[in-house]
């Protein structure tokens, strides 16, 4: 569902959203009276506002680096805005998983600022019973989304800060392994903690387990593909034609690019094709390994 469209980035709930807000509607009602349910209901879509700033956070940061934000949308657990890609500088990564806990911390100043200004005035007691209440509500809240997203698990804000951190000495895709390695863990202990406290935080751990390794394997992906341009655009020894003095008309395209001979059977059926493997700039085998081909063809 299309809620609409700031800051020329789309807005969507996602259909399961409305069930938590109906769940405290109803829940609260039944014990409480509807007044109150009411008044918790809207708190959970006042509290998911903040969240939508904090994710407008991420996304306003990251068209500061010229990164698109394809849309956000709002979660029961959640907002995530969609990059049109992932920053693997590791300052503007920092810098936009950053963006959103500091709006939070506003958002959070701004509560204690209009606290201190709101409770000295006499008003009529239960007005300001339900103001200083929401407003203690929404500071608590606020604070806890920034807490919540600063725990190292990836991919959320504190993962993506901590892979930022990693990637100033390691390269991305070991600096994005070791991330989600902390992030499984991390995800593991949020479990068993949300067996016994909560099953939405039982939820938030699947969800950091398994977006976690998708994020990696994307990660790998993109690392073999950077690694194909930058070869096939022969700044590397990798998808170089090779033929070998038995290779009958056979041409093989290889990949990672360390085989540049391709000596062929030597005598027999079943003779395994071997590569002689070169470092940059050498002049003669390094070692023996056997061929990662890629793309294998018959030329005749």
């Amino acid at each position: 569902m299309k809620l609409g469209r700031f800051a020329e980035i789309d807005i969507f709930i996602h259909w399961s959203f409305w069930i938590l807000p109906a769940y405290y509607l109803l829940s609260v009602t039944a014990t409480q009276g509807w007044e109150t349910g009411l008044f918790t209901s809207l708190l959970v879509l006042a509290i998911f506002a903040c969240v939508l700033a904090h994710e407008y956070g991420h996304a306003l940061t990251a068209r500061a680096f010229g990164i698109r934000t394809i849309d956000i949308t709002l979660y029961p657990i959640g907002g995530i805005a969609r990059l049109a890609q992932i920053p693997t500088n590791p300052w503007q990564e920092f810098m936009i998983a950053i963006a959103g806990p500091a709006v939070n911390v506003v958002l959070a100043t701004i509560m204690v600022m209009v606290l201190f200004f709101v409770a000295p005035i006499p008003t009529v007691p239960i007005t300001e019973s339900i103001t200083t209440e929401a407003l203690e509500v929404l500071l608590y809240a606020n604070l806890a989304l920034v807490l919540f997203n600063l725990i190292p698990a990836f991919p959320m804000d504190g993962g993506r800060i901590l892979r930022s951190l990693l990637a100033t000495r390691l390269d991305y895709l070991r600096a994005t392994e070791i991330a989600v390695r902390v992030g499984r863990w991390m995800a593991l202990l949020l479990g068993i903690y949300g067996f016994f406290a909560s099953p939405m935080l039982m939820f938030i751990a699947l969800f950091v387990f398994l977006a976690g390794t998708i994020e990696f394997y994307g990660a790998r992906f993109q690392n073999m593909q950077n690694q194909a341009n930058h070869y096939a655009s022969g700044n590397g020894f990798g998808y170089t034609p090779l033929h070998g003095a038995n290779d009958s008309g056979w041409q093989v395209f290889v990949w990672p690019a360390q085989g540049a001979a391709y000596p062929g059977p030597t005598s027999g059926p079943g003779t395994h094709a071997q590569s002689r493997a070169y470092s940059a700039g050498a002049t003669s085998p390094q070692r023996a390994d056997t061929i990662d081909a890629t793309d294998v063809r018959k030329l005749n």
